[in-house]
């Protein structure tokens, strides 16, 4: 328990490498007990591809988190969602939208020209560009397609709701909450999190 608080309070900047270690030590699969809760680590493709593929109801599901319960607010989505009818009924629903564009040649079009866009939208020479912007235009542009079923312009009202949220969320916590990995750190984070 203090070495897992130990390395989730110190500023690990590349865990994956921290995981690779671990696992020379304790091998493909490992389990961490992260306050109350289990954390399995699967550290080869062999292991990974067996949880996924051959064991992948063992494996389902997530656990309730802050973050999730806060980016939601009492909605559903495909991403917090826990393993259950509402998330299968989800699946479905984005797989026949991501389908209806797949078969036919508009997603294609739509990936070009976005992209195209971009590419034309950079200044000739050499420049320092902030690339996060310009993909979550991309993004945002194929969201709202799936979503709304329209091309949305940079200043519609949607996009700009959704940067608001994606740079609220990065400030508000980059690497995740500190009560997600253990409820009790909510204390210690209460002013960071209650925002």
């Amino acid at each position: 328990m203090l070495l897992l608080l130990a390395v989730a309070l110190r500023n690990v900047k590349y865990l994956h490498c921290e995981v690779t270690e671990w696992s020379k030590t304790y091998g493909d699969v490992f389990t961490l007990w992260m306050s109350h809760r289990p954390m399995v680590f699967l550290s080869s493709y062999k292991a990974i591809r067996e949880a996924l593929l051959n064991r992948r109801h063992d494996f389902a599901g997530r656990f309730p988190m802050k973050m999730g319960a806060l980016l939601n607010q009492g909605h559903h989505d495909i991403f917090f969602e826990d393993y259950n009818p509402c998330w299968k009924a989800l699946r479905k629903v984005f797989l026949l939208a991501v389908r209806k564009y797949a078969v036919s040649e508009a997603l294609e079009k739509l990936c070009t020209e976005v992209v195209d866009n971009y590419v034309d939208s950079l200044k000739h020479g050499p420049q320092l560009v902030d690339s996060r912007k310009s993909f979550y235009y991309i993004l945002y542009t194929l969201i709202g397609v799936s979503v709304y079923g329209t091309k949305l312009d940079g200043g519609t009202k949607e996009i700009r709701r959704l940067e608001e949220i994606d740079q609220e969320f990065q400030a508000i916590s980059p690497n995740g909450l500190p009560s997600d990995i253990a409820p009790w750190l909510s204390v210690v984070y209460r002013r960071r999190e209650n925002r």
